[in-house]
């Protein structure tokens, strides 16, 4: 449960901060910059996730990792990114970010696009900075969107799976061990299948408590 708690708090804000960042840079540009920008990061949204979770296998391999040979560069030792139960939690946050930021991205971007531009004018007459902009006119006005994704967000840190069967295995000593492989493993591993039924039924009403919580929290002054 600790694990799962920490994928969901680790992930959720810092991929709609980021994906804010990202889409207020983005639709600065040009059209056909922006095309390009957005579809180079909506790429691994399409990309098979048994790929791209191997090749972060690879970039934290041990020996030949290129994380390691960056790091050995700089005059460190090797670490065991997956290996050690103080860097496997981190590790695989990086990757769920990475893998979770694609559509963040188009809907923020294309919400912001749908923005009038006379509040924008209006705020640069009045002396407002880009950073007072973004956080004082541009937020409020996507927050049905921010709001969308951020439940979306949530149940999906809640459901990590593929990653941590690929990367880990729930190890080392169950530290990457979360709630969605724990049911996999109860049920098709030791065959305990009222307990990982029973599991999946705590899972469930955790992420509906959550979500009921977020909508009626966030969901205020918002016009739909």
């Amino acid at each position: 449960m600790r694990n799962t708690i920490f994928f969901v708090v680790g992930s959720t804000p810092t991929i709609l901060f980021i994906s804010i960042i990202i889409a207020a840079i983005i639709i600065k540009m040009n059209h056909r910059l922006r095309t390009f920008f957005m579809g180079m990061f909506y790429l691994p949204s399409i990309t098979s996730i048994v790929t791209l979770t191997l090749v972060w296998k690879w970039i934290y391999d041990y020996r030949y990792g290129i994380l390691n040979y960056i790091i050995g560069g700089f005059g460190y030792e090797n670490i065991k990114w997956l290996g050690n139960k103080y860097t496997v939690l981190p590790a695989l946050l990086m990757v769920l970010i990475y893998l979770s930021l694609g559509m963040p991205i188009i809907l923020l971007t294309a919400a912001m696009a749908a923005i009038p531009k006379t509040y924008y004018d209006a705020a640069k007459i009045d002396g407002a900075t880009d950073w007072q902009i973004l956080w004082k006119i541009t937020v409020p006005l996507i927050r049905p969107t921010v709001l969308y994704l951020l439940i979306v967000q949530v149940v999906a840190s809640f459901q990590i799976f593929i990653i941590i069967v690929l990367m880990t295995g729930g190890g080392p000593y169950y530290r990457s061990t979360t709630l969605a492989y724990q049911i996999v493993q109860e049920a098709f591993d030791y065959n305990h299948f009222g307990v990982a039924s029973t599991i999946g039924i705590i899972l469930l009403m955790i992420v509906s408590v959550l979500t009921l919580i977020q909508y009626k929290f966030l969901s205020k002054d918002i016009q739909y």
